[in-house]
């Protein structure tokens, strides 16, 4: 009797344990679904990058070494900015081929400027300045077919590559150089686009690039058509950098040249920045890869906000074309951006050229491209002989305020400001410190931002256009910061 008593009071007991323990987990499920919810994995703008390694390939056309004064000359600017005190990290400078450094920056916030490089230039950056640093072409010439000035920045391999407007007849030529920075051969496929639809060309798939080299490719002698052109780079194994340097005659006299850096890839919106201001050409071209017809709304980014440009409101681009607008009677001078809406994916680039009494033309490309992510950065914003001009394009719904510092290669602050933007707006700050400086861009978190630097040459007998994007070395530094979810699984 009693061994019966004990086993009741002991199941009793049990029994008061198990229904205390599940009243308490109901409290503590309901209390976390209450109070502490689902998270899901959100950005912290104040975390310190991720660091690691990136390369660039800053491109020197063959010839270079030992040019006369009054022909080509290449220069080099590199540069790491301001980011993580603390943080190690360097920037080495050297030939594609072999382990020889023409220049470290292990010091943030300095520069290095190579003059006369022999040979193209990787750019390696580690740790902090991995994410932090930049580089630039800086190519000019007094006469001959490069006279001019162009600038353009150092370049990142990758699979996918559009040149938009490149040339390919007696008044445009282009010569398309990949430059491949591993040590296993790449190999690529060329797509054109022409005014009449995609273009066979026997001999662009399958193209070899080998392992730490360039290969050049001259368009005029691969491509017979009229019209505007794109040139489409993939890669189907491995990885390149690529760049296209065009030079434009009227004539038989030489009318400018620049580098023209690669669109960003094809979508149903894009943002052309830097368009420059006065007079000469302003010619959009716009190229339409998939297999229906495009219709391309355009849109002026004025300084008094946004418009349609009279005449070219509207853009139909044929499957896999390209098209070209004029747009210089629309814009008039003015200095703007453009924003590309379409029903679908497009890129585009805009070919100006510029115009001084008694001076020969140059000509320059204002290509689309991403937004400021965080900062940006132009290597080579202060030139000597040429005045600068800061042009920025807010393509977002609301206002912001951007701002931006002039830096010495030295290290040392120029010149900081504030500019505050509309929505849909342009706007631009005249530079005028002393060279060699650069210039670091920095946007609100969520900013749709894009930014451009404008140099001319207002006196000699070229009137120098070039008008380089700046590059965001943060782009995909930054990982999202992973938040427990408690309520997961249940």
């Amino acid at each position: 009797m009693r061994r019966s008593t004990g086993r009741a009071a002991g199941w009793q007991l049990r029994s008061v344990v198990t229904l205390a323990t599940a009243l308490l987990a109901a409290i503590l499920i309901a209390a976390g679904g209450s109070f502490i919810g689902a998270q899901s994995a959100t950005f912290d703008p104040g975390r310190i990058p991720l660091v690691g390694r990136t390369r660039s390939v800053c491109t020197v056309p063959d010839g270079d070494e030992g040019t006369a004064s009054d022909q080509r000359r290449t220069e080099i600017g590199a540069v790491v900015m301001r980011k993580a005190p603390g943080r190690e990290g360097r920037l080495d400078g050297g030939p594609l081929t072999g382990d020889e450094k023409l220049f470290t920056l292990d010091e943030q916030g300095t520069g290095e400027l190579l003059r006369k490089p022999a040979a193209s230039v990787l750019l390696s950056g580690e740790g902090v300045m991995a994410t932090a640093s930049a580089g630039s072409v800086i190519t000019t010439a007094a006469s001959g077919d490069d006279q001019g000035i162009s600038v353009a920045p150092c370049t990142a391999p990758a699979v996918d590559h559009w040149f938009v407007g490149v040339g390919h007849s007696d008044q445009q030529q282009s010569t398309l150089i990949l430059t491949n920075v591993d040590e296993t051969q790449a190999e690529v496929d060329l797509r054109f686009f022409g005014a009449k639809g995609m273009i066979i060309v026997p001999g662009s798939p399958g193209m070899i690039v080998p392992g730490r080299s360039s290969v050049t490719v001259g368009l005029a002698s691969l491509v017979d058509a009229q019209g505007p052109l794109t040139v489409s780079v993939h890669a189907t194994k491995g990885r390149v950098a690529a760049i296209s340097r065009d030079q434009r005659s009227v004539g038989d006299e030489p009318a400018g040249a620049d580098w023209h850096p690669s669109a960003i890839s094809p979508r149903r919106q894009v943002v052309v920045p830097g368009l420059p201001s006065g007079a000469g050409g302003r010619e959009l071209l716009v190229v339409n890869p998939g297999d229906r017809r495009a219709v391309v709304k355009v849109e002026v980014l004025g300084a008094g906000g946004s418009y349609a440009p009279i005449g070219a409101e509207t853009v139909d681009v044929a499957p896999e074309s390209t098209a070209s607008v004029d747009l210089a009677d629309a814009l008039g001078g003015e200095a703007a951006g453009l924003r590309l809406s379409s029903d679908q994916p497009v890129t585009a680039t805009v070919q100006s050229t510029s115009s001084r009494s008694g001076a020969s033309s140059d000509l320059a490309f204002e290509v689309a491209d991403p937004p400021v992510i965080r900062s940006g950065i132009a290597a080579a914003a202060i030139l000597d002989g040429a005045a600068s001009t800061l042009q920025l394009a807010n393509n977002g719904p609301s206002e912001v305020t951007v701002s931006f510092d002039v830096v010495s290669y030295a290290g040392r602050i120029l010149r900081q400001d504030d500019v505050p933007m509309a929505a849909g707006s342009s706007d631009t700050r005249v530079l005028t410190q002393t060279p060699p400086a650069y210039l670091v861009v920095r946007t609100p978190e969520g900013a749709d931002v894009h930014a451009s630097v404008t140099q001319e040459q207002n006196e000699g007998d070229v009137a120098g256009l070039t008008t380089p994007s700046l590059v965001s070395p943060d782009l995909a530094s930054r990982a999202p910061q992973v938040r427990q979810d408690p309520a997961a699984g249940r």
